[in-house]
């Protein structure tokens, strides 16, 4: 649960306000992320998650029918199960340090988006950097994806 200070902060505001902006022009939008991080399964990160909470402050929602936990901060998805992570835009985001752990998340990446149902997948793939939209788990780091995410969808990131 988020402390009165942290709804009110500069960074939720923007969020809020840059939110509104392209569900005005998108009303329909809503948003999964999918990270590659060298396992058996993909990661479809939850509503509690860094990228979840940011969403969260811009209004903007997961698809009513994606799956969620509380447990986690991301549902496993199969490579047959990747037509769950299915949004109006998904983020794809791979972890790919130098090296075998990066090696192999380079490797899980090509295996999910060269399978077939990943060309089924109807919204948007908006591929992202990780160490902004996962790793930086910061306010610097939210207004940073607040920034992408609004000019992504030509919104001035700068809104009250």
């Amino acid at each position: 649960m988020r402390s009165s200070a942290a709804a009110t902060s500069p960074s939720t505001i923007t969020a809020a306000a840059v939110g509104k902006e392209i569900l005005a022009k998108k009303p329909e939008t809503n948003y999964s992320l999918v990270r590659f991080a060298g396992e058996d399964t993909a990661r479809l990160y939850a509503t509690d998650s860094f990228i979840g909470e940011i969403m969260v402050d811009m209004g903007i929602p997961r698809p009513k029918d994606a799956p969620d936990t509380t447990e986690s901060i991301f549902v496993p998805l199969s490579p047959e199960e990747i037509l769950k992570a299915d949004a109006e835009v998904i983020f794809q985001s791979t972890w790919a340090p130098e090296g075998a752990e990066g090696d192999a998340s380079r490797a899980q990446e090509k295996k999910f988006t060269s399978n077939p149902l990943w060309e089924k997948l109807e919204g948007e793939v908006m591929p992202v950097d990780d160490s902004i939209f996962l790793s930086s788990v910061s306010l610097q780091g939210a207004g940073e994806v607040i920034t992408q995410v609004a000019e992504h969808f030509e919104v001035d990131p700068q809104l009250p």
